[in-house]
């Protein structure tokens, strides 16, 4: 059996569930599947747009995932006209947007868990500095 073929196969409430390994793409499959020249695949990969781990094209390989985030960058800057230049910006916030829903899901399930959720042990302890300025107001 060949690693390229290698999948499981599960039943799991009488439903048979496969789970196939993600597949790793070269540099020119992986532009053709996402739809781009390679010329912006470079681009992308020495911009930083697909992460730190393939700023060099010629020895990345990209998984699904990394071809999804290119699909979804190519979407923006042509359905929205987004400048190449403005590209790592708007991918960092949406690393942040992720990060943040991540937390928040996070804190939930820690709150359905615990029954309790303090707000104030996240926020800074002195009125002022950070977030806490928001919900500090000295009066002089």
């Amino acid at each position: 059996m060949s690693d390229s073929s290698y999948s499981e196969e599960h039943t799991v409430a009488r439903i048979r569930v496969t789970i196939t390994p993600s597949a790793s793409y070269g540099f020119g499959t992986a532009a053709d599947l996402a739809g781009i020249d390679p010329a912006l695949l470079v681009y992308y990969c020495q911009a930083g747009l697909l992460g730190a781990s393939r700023t060099d094209p010629a020895a990345a390989a990209f998984d699904d995932d990394a071809i999804f985030e290119i699909r979804r960058i190519e979407q923006v800057r042509r359905h929205y006209g987004v400048d190449r230049r403005a590209l790592p910006l708007l991918c960092g916030l949406w690393r942040e947007v992720e990060r943040l829903q991540a937390e928040v899901r996070f804190l939930r399930d820690l709150k359905g868990r615990r029954g309790v959720y303090r707000a104030s042990a996240f926020r800074p302890q002195s009125p002022g500095r950070g977030f806490g300025a928001l919900y500090h107001h000295e009066k002089d």
